[in-house]
């Protein structure tokens, strides 16, 4: 059978689906608004964010320091964010998704207004929200292969048949106008195919798929 009669996806919703994959960006899991999402932010401001056990990580230090960039997710200061830590749920709490080191950070308020940064428990994490993306932490195993290693992935689309799912990167690189160091983004796609993921490299990486089949 060819490959788009065993994913049960017609050739324009594979078009859309790879043309448009931002459209599916707002999906998310067990972040999802539900009856709880009240009650846990009732929670978090009741007791406080720096007594409950999320905050139990080291204090985070920036890579390296830019003036003209930083290794953030879209923004260099926290935004309200959610997250799964530890089979809790937080909600609106200021966070920041470090895409250079891998890493999640807590922005506390601290004594004399001076805030504090704390980089969360990776083991802990299974999965949190910022901009509106969901980011699920993979790890890789012999058994269940992770699209580059054990790490965090934006989820953009999921279905039984097809998964789409962006490794959100920054790296280190000389900008050669300026001549300084700098963060820099570069972001992978992937997608997951009969238990098979592949590097989405444009639509031909699709068309080849196809053809394999």
């Amino acid at each position: 059978p060819s490959f788009l009669t065993m994913c049960r996806i017609s050739p324009f919703a594979l078009f859309i689906l790879f043309g448009h994959f931002n459209l599916f960006s707002q999906h998310v899991l067990s972040l999802s608004p539900g009856l709880e999402e009240g009650r846990e932010k009732w929670f978090d401001t009741a007791v406080g964010i720096e007594n409950s056990g999320i905050v139990n990580g080291q204090e985070y230090f920036m890579p390296f320091v830019s003036s003209t960039s930083f290794p953030f997710y879209q923004t260099r200061q926290a935004v309200p964010g959610d997250i799964v830590f530890g089979n809790q749920v937080y909600r609106d709490i200021p966070l920041s998704y470090d895409c250079y080191s891998d890493v999640v950070v807590l922005t506390l308020k601290g004594a004399n207004n001076f805030f504090e940064l704390v980089q969360l428990d990776t083991g802990r994490i299974t999965e949190f929200r910022l901009h509106g993306k969901l980011f699920r932490k993979l790890t890789d195993t012999p058994t269940h292969r992770s699209p580059e290693g054990t790490g965090y992935y934006n989820v953009l689309f999921e279905s039984p048949a097809i998964e789409l799912m962006a490794r959100r990167t920054k790296v280190r690189a000389i900008n050669p106008s300026t001549g300084k160091i700098e963060y820099t983004t570069s972001d992978r796609i992937f997608f997951k195919t009969n238990d098979r993921w592949t590097l989405f490299s444009g639509k031909r990486s699709l068309y080849g798929l196809v053809k394999d089949k």
